[in-house]
């Protein structure tokens, strides 16, 4: 058989093959419109500049006493020493939640500080202007005012540990992260 017959075979069962097989290409179809209303708009999250309240800088223990100059104030063992400032709140979401945290990682310590880092815990408190304490962020505090205490407590320590050592309060930042909706199940 020629080449040219063998080709004209194939081509003509191809065509059949396609003619046969064109109704299971066609399949009804249709749409809806969704409906339910417009656009979705994303949330916002966000703080002012902290605007230091009191002087910013206070000694607690055993009552509060300013203290002027951080860099130049020494702190001891026991004692608890906090700065305190203002920030406008941006929470614009129906859901959100966040959290509002003093973020010390930047606190630089200086050379041998180790024994001080290691002896130093913080807290972090939240008032909102009426002075009740805020657990959490919500879109209740957008553009409002909230209170914020960054308390730094040198714990007890024994013989000279943690003398003379440093830490860079200047690199201390205001932190808020929003909380993480679960999936529902």
């Amino acid at each position: 058989m020629k080449k040219q017959t063998k080709g004209a075979i194939a081509a003509a069962a191809a065509g059949a093959l396609l003619l046969g097989g064109a109704g299971s290409l066609a399949v009804w179809s249709d749409s809806a419109d969704v409906g339910g209303g417009g656009p979705v708009t994303s949330g916002a999250l966000d703080l002012s500049t902290c605007a230091p309240v009191g002087g910013g800088w206070n000694s607690l223990n055993p009552a509060p006493v300013p203290i002027s100059d951080i860099a130049a104030y020494r702190i001891v063992d026991t004692e608890s020493i906090q700065y305190t400032c203002d920030v406008t709140v941006t929470a614009v979401g129906d859901r959100l939640a966040a959290n509002l945290t003093a973020d010390t990682a930047g606190v630089v310590a200086g050379p041998g500080s180790a024994e001080l880092v290691a002896a130093v815990q913080v807290v972090t408190t939240i008032k909102d202007a009426g002075g009740a304490p805020i657990t959490q962020i919500t879109k209740a505090q957008n553009g409002t005012v909230v209170h914020v205490g960054v308390r730094l407590n040198f714990n007890e320590v024994n013989n000279q540990v943690a003398q003379n050592q440093s830490l860079n309060l200047s690199a201390m930042k205001l932190v808020v992260t929003q909380t993480p909706l679960t999936a529902a199940p």
